[in-house]
């Protein structure tokens, strides 16, 4: 195993054997022993692993903490003025609805029909686009 490939176990896998694969765990283990850059390197990841573990471990709660958060569970929740949220919960597939009706409205109506201009001006009898109304 080289040190690349043993910083990159480090890194995949953290500094316990444990975690490390089995098929790699004994040529890991054998250049830990061997080599001072991957000890370096092995405690490195130690301090990594230390400084993880020290920023995932849940804070300790006081009893106090823990008295307001049953308490508010028992609280009856605040009754609402107006029922707006009803009412924005539409909005969304109101304007959907009144933007499909427009183009299919659009689309029913069409536009100016320019068939016979184009007609004229491919059989010759209009010279220049401008020519058409």
């Amino acid at each position: 195993m080289t040190i690349e490939e043993f910083e990159t176990l480090l890194l995949a896998h953290g500094a316990n054997p444990r975690h490390w694969p089995a098929g790699r765990r004994t040529a890991a283990e054998a250049l830990l022993a061997e080599s001072e850059a991957a000890r370096a390197l092995f405690d490195e990841a130690e301090r990594l692993d230390a400084a993880i573990a020290a920023g995932t471990a849940a804070p300790a709660a006081g009893g106090a903490l823990a008295a307001r958060i049953l308490a508010g569970l028992d609280a009856a929740p605040p009754e609402r003025v107006f029922g707006l949220g009803r009412l924005f919960a539409w909005s969304g597939s109101t304007a959907a609805a009144a933007l499909m009706a427009g183009f299919l409205v659009g689309h029913a109506i069409g536009g100016p029909d320019h068939s016979a201009n184009l007609l004229a001006l491919t059989a010759g009898e209009l010279t220049e686009i401008e020519a058409m109304p």
